[in-house]
């Protein structure tokens, strides 16, 4: 089997980006690896580079056209979350490239997809391999940090964001969760992921989906290392080590654990957030919460060590004069 190409979208050269590229190329050596970036980052070896900016023609019509700001984020923000999927329908369509693997650039990966495909999922066919929203319990948003999608998938979907500012039932389902934001005062609002969820939930007719999150597989990915949960609709809950979930990695492959003392393998892990900042901890071959504590208590006594000294010199200055 054919290995799918894996395409990033990303502005700027960020650390986690290059791991996430560095190790996704270590662990997915027969595929090719798209960045859809800009020039800041075009430099990057290893993977195959294209501007935004040549792909952004329904992407800006999208928003001259069509696109309602109701989010407490900010405007730019949250309008290339959608314009996104616009460029990518964009740069599959110009490349003729029927399927693809599209991850987030603070997803690391630890498994071949290919293989993951070829031994798990068995059907090369399917529209949408990863997150099943209809099967994720109460949230109320999509997961797009780690899906393969065909192109048929992604054209439905912008068809489905733009219906959504045309449409006065769907209009008034986004304006009225917007308003719950304001009364409740909480963050964010309407976004990309709440029109996913929307369509995969009740106005896909024709997709067909495969849940990756199912724990009776071999292995799953994990949506966000932040949480306990990880999208099960039985809300099995993971250990955690300071805030995250509690991962060891053995020779590159990746394990949580369930409260109940079970082990999952992970494809791979979503640092969203804060937790970027781990990332390179979790990309080496081998490594425990317990080597992060350790180097965490290195880097603390480095400071004080350098904090001591400084103050010995800024002492002995004082005493000169």
């Amino acid at each position: 089997m054919k290995a799918d190409p894996i395409i990033f979208i990303h502005s700027g050269k960020q650390r986690h980006l290059e791991i996430a590229l560095d190790h996704l190329t270590r662990n997915n050596k027969e595929a090719e690896i798209i960045l859809l970036g800009d020039e800041s980052n075009k430099d990057i070896t290893n993977v195959s580079h294209h501007l935004v900016k040549d792909y952004f023609k329904s992407a800006k019509e999208f928003e001259e056209l069509h696109y309602i700001h109701m989010s407490k984020n900010t405007y730019q923000f949250e309008l290339f979350c959608y314009q996104r999927w616009f460029v990518l329908q964009e740069f599959a369509e110009r490349n003729k490239i029927e399927y693809f693997w599209y991850l987030d650039s603070d997803f690391l990966v630890f498994d071949d997809l290919t293989e993951y495909l070829m031994e798990q999922v068995r059907d090369s066919s399917l529209d949408v391999v990863g997150f099943d929203s209809t099967r994720s319990g109460d949230g109320d948003s999509f997961m797009p940090c780690f899906n393969r999608m065909s192109l048929k998938a992604v054209k439905e979907i912008t068809r489905f964001f733009i219906c959504s500012y045309e449409d006065k039932e769907i209009l008034s389902k986004l304006r009225a969760k917007w308003k719950n934001h304001h009364i409740k005062k909480l963050a964010g609002g309407i976004c990309d992921m709440t029109q996913l969820k929307l369509f995969f939930d009740l106005y896909n007719t024709s997709l067909t989906v495969f849940d990756s999150y199912d724990l009776s597989l071999g292995s799953v990915p994990d949506g966000n290392i932040n949480s306990e949960l990880n999208y099960f609709q039985n809300g099995e809950r993971f250990k955690t080590f300071l805030g995250m979930k509690y991962v060891e990695i053995k020779d590159g492959k990746a394990f949580g654990f369930l409260e109940n003392g079970n082990q999952v393998r992970f494809l791979g892990s979503h640092f969203q957030g804060r937790a970027k900042g781990k990332m390179v901890h979790y990309s080496k071959e081998n490594y425990t919460p317990k080597n992060f504590s350790n180097i965490a208590t290195s880097l603390f006594e480095n400071w004080y060590k350098k904090l001591r000294m400084s103050m010995i010199k800024k002492a002995k200055r004082i005493m000169a004069s």
